[in-house]
């Protein structure tokens, strides 16, 4: 299902939509805040030649597109911010910020990651983050400068923010870490995986 999006019902574990035929490959899906929409990034190279990305904002429940926004970003992840104002294109070493009424970029900057990954805002809306290779940094929402950065010697497949204590969960290698952020201290829960 490269290029479909499927939505399953988890109550009745049932398919609820099956969104066809993107015309590029889907490369990151994410919910609005209001779980009203969602918000679809794709990118594709054909015989060398570079597509412009399309990022799609769709009203999963008629099954219709809402806006659709082109570049050359060569899409990793997409996002939005906590108010849903906001898409976050996570591309090559660049974070792309749009505006999701007018379209129009409101700012990028250089990630200091490369072929970035997962971003994720925390829900008190001051700082977001975002992964790539054996590094996952946190940035400002306010000034968007680079506050924390976690480094480890493998690579960091995933990442997810704890919400009501400023812990963040960190996957690297087979093995799960637990960064504390105000104490500033990383401690492994378990291997996994060898």
């Amino acid at each position: 299902y490269k290029r479909n999006v499927l939505i399953f019902d988890i109550n009745s574990n049932q398919l609820y939509k099956n969104l066809k035929d993107f015309p590029q490959a889907v490369k990151s899906i994410e919910f609005s805040p209001d779980d009203k929409h969602l918000l679809i990034g794709m990118n594709l190279s054909l015989s060398g030649k570079r597509k412009k990305d399309v990022i799609d904002i769709w009203n999963f429940k008629n099954e219709k597109r809402i806006k659709s926004f082109k570049g050359n970003y060569n899409v990793n992840s997409v996002t939005y911010n906590q108010d849903g104002s906001t898409i976050i294109i996570g591309a090559g070493r660049k974070l792309v910020f749009r505006n999701v009424k007018s379209g129009k970029t409101i700012r990028q900057i250089d990630s200091r990651l490369n072929s970035m990954g997962k971003i994720i805002f925390h829900t008190s809306g001051k700082y977001f983050g975002a992964v790539s290779a054996g590094k996952l940094n946190l940035y400002s929402t306010h000034d968007l400068s680079l506050l924390k950065q976690f480094n480890h010697k493998n690579n960091v497949t995933t990442f997810d923010i704890n919400h009501n204590n400023n812990q963040i969960a960190v996957a690297s290698q087979g093995s799960v870490y637990l960064w504390n952020l105000k104490k500033n201290t990383i401690k492994q829960i378990k291997k996994t995986y060898s």
